[in-house]
């Protein structure tokens, strides 16, 4: 998911704000953020 302050959903990871584009998204990044983090660079 792209770095995006328009997007209204968010989350944060450790200590750095991921940014979503739609609740699923969100929802799906929140029940496993390790497997998403690294392709995040995070």
């Amino acid at each position: 998911m792209p770095y995006d302050t328009m997007y209204k959903e968010w989350s944060v990871y450790k200590t750095d704000t991921v940014h979503f584009c739609s609740p699923t998204c969100k929802r799906v990044f929140d029940k496993n953020p390790e497997k998403y983090a690294g392709k995040l660079g995070l």
